[in-house]
């Protein structure tokens, strides 16, 4: 809305009309004038619509910022940037194959085992697990102290029954020597192709130190004794020592890196003794 010169007399000071009284019109009107002027500039910019945005001042609009663009965008010349697609890769997919069902690469491998037999835990030296009779049941092997003398060692072999949780496939009696001292405890394990190994040795008592070891396999429903290895040392005699090694399914052997053939055929784990050591490897 405009003011009119004479609204505008009202906002002129006192003094401007003392000057009126005293008839400087000359003055006066100038002054008029060039309020008059003012207000209707004033009114001029108020009506022209501005391109600021609400709370700016003056009536140059002020350039919103920019992102910065890279030297090569396109936005730097004023064209808008085409979207475009990645290329597609030229690497082949992968075909996704479906799982096959595992296979237990090793006699040792089950889905499940039989249960632990009810035997004193302190009477125990050693225990191992494997599926000898290949019916993906975990059977088991337990070294237990003999009860007719500290110093002997029993095996026991459980394989799992169709008919029952587990059967007692062997047991035989002072399979192992027994020491008092660490060294000389003997032990059960599981070789890769999943026969049973005993072990016993004396590493601890004298100067004499020696292991052996008993290599059976499962076959035709009973352990046999394929494999035998033996070697010894002077602690205090270090030229002293010797090792062998005899495997009875072939007949061949090594003793101190010289291989021989033995006579010596499998034999019935549970006919096993001392005395059917293969003779070659005594020293």
């Amino acid at each position: 809305m405009l003011l009119g010169w004479q609204d505008y007399i009202l906002f002129l000071p006192f003094r401007w009309l003392q000057m009126l009284q005293r008839s400087n019109l000359r003055v006066v009107m100038s002054a008029l004038l060039i309020g008059h002027m003012n207000l209707t500039m004033v009114g001029c910019a108020s009506s022209t619509p501005s391109s600021a945005p609400p709370g700016q001042s003056g009536s140059t609009p002020i350039a919103e910022a920019q992102p910065k663009q890279t030297p090569n965008s396109s936005e730097s010349s004023g064209a808008q940037p085409e979207k475009t697609e990645a290329p597609a890769s030229t690497q082949p997919t992968a075909e996704v194959k479906p799982k096959s069902q595992s296979v237990p690469s090793s006699k040792t491998s089950a889905s499940s085992e039989i249960a632990m037999p009810d035997i004193p835990q302190d009477k125990v030296i050693s225990a191992v697990k494997a599926d000898w009779n290949g019916d993906s049941i975990a059977d088991r092997a337990i070294l237990t102290v003999s009860e007719a003398d500290a110093t002997e060692t029993d095996l026991l072999i459980y394989l799992s029954d169709p008919s029952q949780k587990s059967r007692l496939a062997l047991s035989k009696r002072n399979v192992a020597w027994r020491g008092a001292m660490y060294g000389t405890q003997p032990s059960l394990s599981v070789n890769p192709q999943g026969s049973l190994v005993i072990n016993s040795a004396n590493d601890a008592i004298g100067r004499d130190r020696w292991s052996k070891k008993i290599t059976a396999m499962y076959e035709n429903g009973e352990f046999v004794v394929a494999g035998y290895t033996y070697s010894y040392h002077d602690t205090l005699d270090l030229a002293v020592g010797g090792t062998c090694d005899v495997n009875l399914l072939t007949g061949r052997g090594v003793k101190n890196n010289q291989e021989f053939r033995t006579t010596l055929k499998p034999m019935n784990l549970e006919n096993w003794t001392e005395d059917s050591e293969p003779k070659e490897c005594n020293f």
